[in-house]
């Protein structure tokens, strides 16, 4: 075989061999960009369906619009969920237009509102809450370590990053089971530290009326509630 066509068999080789494990791909959207493990993709709403019982409460609402533009996804492995079951391991993002400053209050009313969770008797107890940088940029943010506890699922670990970007709020929220988060969390973190936004975090002098982000804030962690309730009716 001619040398050029020996080249071109090979990329074509390469490029439909399954990827190498610890592999990643970058997810670039016009909010955040991250590197993602190349066999995660984000879960669609029938096959959030179809896992329905295998997935944790927090975890069963994608591709939801809510008023006041705020969205909700989910990324891991689906396909091997599909085939073999939901290993614990994902990254959910709940997006909004708007929101409040990254400051302390920022991480006291996140705080309180997990404290306070109650949805069908899951129970969320903030480990640690503070202000951080995530990414590599060093985007400042507000870090939560949390623990969810949900009737018939094993305890789960959560990180999680607060921040704005412009226009837009973000909670990117890392999930893994409480009993693989020591094998896990190193590889979270490094999912995180490959972050990117195309912004910095908005001027807290022009984020306009205090209720309104406290009603911002308040509606990314009361919407999975609502959501839920009403795809479970």
């Amino acid at each position: 075989m001619p040398p050029l066509r020996i080249a071109v068999a090979a990329a074509l080789l390469a490029a439909l061999s399954p990827a190498q494990d610890g592999a990643t791909r970058r997810h670039t959207t016009t909010v955040f960009a991250i590197d993602l493990p190349a066999e995660w993709r984000e879960l669609g709403p029938e096959e959030a369906d179809r896992l329905r019982e295998q997935l944790p409460y927090m975890l069963r609402a994608v591709h939801t619009s809510i008023p006041h533009g705020t969205a909700l996804q989910v990324f891991g492995a689906v396909d091997r969920w599909l085939e073999s079951g939901f290993d614990g391991r994902a990254l959910q993002i709940v997006s909004t237009s708007g929101g409040p400053a990254v400051d302390e209050e920022l991480v006291e009313t996140l705080r309180e509102h997990y404290t306070a969770f109650d949805a069908e008797g899951v129970r969320r107890e903030v480990l640690e809450a503070h202000l951080s940088t995530v990414g590599k940029d060093a985007h400042p943010c507000a870090e939560l370590r949390i623990r969810t506890v949900e009737p018939g699922f094993p305890p789960t670990r959560q990180l999680e990053f607060s921040t704005s970007t412009g226009a837009r709020w973000l909670n990117l929220s890392f999930h893994a089971w409480e009993d693989d988060w020591d094998e896990a969390e190193a590889g979270i973190r490094a999912l995180a530290s490959s972050l990117t936004f195309p912004h910095p975090p908005r001027d807290p002098e022009v984020l306009g009326d205090r209720l309104l982000e406290a009603a911002v804030v308040g509606g990314l962690v009361g919407v999975l509630l609502l959501t839920l309730r009403k795809l479970r009716g």
